[in-house]
């Protein structure tokens, strides 16, 4: 068996967009790439029962309406989640963001994601294939540049395995001070017959009009996922922070009866993560973030604010792996 990178022009949303599809020449796993949106791997597949078996939800109208946020794996930089008002202040500097949260209160998810990003690197070989993108704002998106501090360059790796999808990114301090950052990934889990959830948290955000009030409730009832539960019996949307990891380790699971176990891991530096059902229910939103819902005006707790000194850099992995 081999690995082999595809490129293909389609149209979403109007445009067209060039697509790279990482496969098997077995035909069971496959992850398809948008870097002109927001670099989104939409869609992955690894090798089921009964053949090729789609573990990413991507919105039935996407070709129509490619929302960022609401498909495949969006990527949250520099900040994931909100900024309450898309206000906050850093070294005595006011900023203010766009608004554009589906309340029309928040900033939300940053930039990353709603950008096109440039292909830096394909590759493939015998056991896997991989692509390498990059967005960095004073190239790709200069409209952007005055709402953060500091300015900065996200790489991300993309690769398939057999039976996994690993994420490694790098986030660069490019400029002359400190650069504040936070990093989140949306995935967007199709739902399977017999779907359980798992996540190792004991403890959630308090939250109101969604956003973190700054203290640390013990989970309990329908919020504590440490033993699998099952998805149809659950709403939510949660915050919360992990249980500490001493390295790359696993944090979340999905069980899907026979079908199977996707199961989650992360670097340490992802110290919560977000549960969401959406309200279609097709789908569950497991989502690591190096940092909480408005972690930049959160200054009287560990919020998890990643800061990196001028001229460092700093990486962080995420992987996904199927099981049967």
């Amino acid at each position: 068996m081999a690995f082999r990178i595809t490129k293909q022009i389609r149209t979403a949303g109007g445009r067209s967009h060039e697509v790279y599809t990482l496969a098997d020449s077995a035909g069971g796993a496959s992850a398809e790439v948008w870097p002109s949106l927001g670099g989104n791997c939409l869609r992955w597949s690894v090798a089921g029962p009964g053949g090729p078996m789609q573990l990413l939800y991507a919105a039935p109208d996407w070709e129509q309406n490619p929302i960022p946020t609401r498909s495949g794996i969006p990527v949250l930089f520099p900040f994931p989640n909100r900024i309450r008002e898309g206000r906050f202040r850093w070294n005595g500097k006011s900023y203010q963001l766009p608004i554009n949260c589906p309340q029309g209160r928040h900033a939300i998810h940053g930039f990353a994601c709603r950008n096109s990003w440039r292909v830096t690197q394909e590759s493939s070989s015998a056991d896997s294939a991989l692509i390498c993108l990059e967005f960095d704002p004073q190239i790709d998106a200069p409209s952007v540049i005055e709402y953060w501090p500091g300015s900065y360059r996200l790489s991300l790796t993309i690769t398939l395995h057999t039976s996994s999808l690993t994420l490694d990114a790098k986030v660069e301090n490019t400029g002359e001070d400190r650069l504040p950052w936070g990093l989140g990934y949306h995935p967007y889990f199709a739902l399977l017959p017999q779907t359980e959830v798992q996540l190792d948290a004991s403890q959630q955000w308090e939250l109101e009009h969604y956003l973190p009030t700054g203290r640390l409730l013990d989970v309990e009832g329908e919020s504590d996922l440490r033993s699998f539960k099952p998805v149809h019996d659950l709403m939510l949307d949660h915050v919360y922070r992990c249980n500490q990891r001493p390295a790359f380790c696993g944090f979340a699971a999905l069980r899907h009866g026979r079908l199977g176990e996707l199961r989650l891991s992360a670097s340490p530096t992802f110290g919560d993560a977000v549960v969401f059902v959406p309200p279609h229910r097709q789908a569950i939103c497991i989502e690591p973030y190096t940092c909480v819902t408005d972690a930049i005006n959160m200054t009287e707790v560990e919020s998890g604010l990643q800061i990196l000194p001028t001229g460092k850099h700093a990486e962080a992995r995420f992987a996904m792996r199927y099981e049967r």
